[in-house]
């Protein structure tokens, strides 16, 4: 259906263009037989897409319904759409970043309850500091709740 310097063969536009011209006037019902086989493909599209188009134009009650048809979809997938609050507040950050806010969280968490800790089973004096073994078990506290918010946050 092309020339050699690939443009469209103007015997081939206007047979397709007359066929069209035909389809609309409601004078060709069916593919010419003596056509090639890429023009009979196109003259087989051309009658799909006459016979796909109303031959009438719609009545007010057809505009109407399927108005209404398309209001009551819309309005259904925008239900279905609708995410809660928190997904739309933070569900696009990155696994990382809520990672960090967590560690954040529970380092605030530990700062605040550090004071308040009697690791070492003994009545809380007025020196300042912890013991060795009251950090190392903190430390150890500290540790497993990043590890267990590590493979809480990491992908399935």
């Amino acid at each position: 259906m092309k020339t050699s310097d690939n443009t469209p063969s103007p015997t081939l536009d206007d047979r397709l263009a007359d066929f069209a011209d035909r389809a609309l006037a409601g004078t060709a019902k069916q593919t010419d037989s003596h056509a090639e086989d890429d023009l009979r493909d196109l003259e087989q599209v051309v009658l799909r897409l006459q016979q796909a188009a109303p031959e009438r134009p719609l009545s007010e009650a057809d505009i109407r319904r399927m108005q209404a048809g398309f209001n009551a979809r819309a309005r259904r997938e925008q239900r279905a759409s609708a995410q809660p609050f928190w997904k739309a507040w933070f569900g696009g950050w990155q696994p990382q970043v809520r990672f960090a806010l967590a560690g954040l969280a529970v380092l605030a968490v530990v700062l605040l309850a550090v004071p308040f800790l009697n690791l070492e089973g003994q009545a809380v004096s007025g020196a300042a500091g912890m013991t060795p073994q009251g950090r190392a078990a903190l430390t150890a506290a500290v540790l497993l709740v990043a590890g267990l918010l590590f493979w809480l946050s990491r992908r399935k």
